[in-house]
């Protein structure tokens, strides 16, 4: 995963907000708050590292959460691994 060279907008923030407190987004329940292209936001805040869940509706539209459980896209490339104990507390 590459890191974002750019910082995530307000209206992105405010959207990762309302998905972070467990709220389901949509196209047609945001375009209340003047966001016309929530797919767009979405795949910003994907690129920031979040793991943002889709799920098609009847009608053709995503409906977008994270998983409270998983919330970051974890990069293999960027993850620290522990050393393993052997017998006798030994590291190996």
């Amino acid at each position: 995963m590459r890191t974002p060279s750019k910082r995530l907008s307000p209206q992105e923030l405010t959207i990762l907000f309302k998905l972070q407190n467990g709220e389901k987004l949509s196209q047609p329940s945001m375009i209340g708050e003047g966001c016309w292209r929530l797919a767009s936001r979405v795949s910003a805040i994907r690129k920031h590292g979040w793991n943002v869940q889709s799920l098609i509706l009847p009608g053709g539209f995503k409906q977008y959460s994270i998983d409270p459980e998983n919330p970051r896209i974890v990069d293999e490339a960027q993850q620290i691994f522990l050393p393993l104990e052997a017998e006798g507390g030994q590291l190996q």
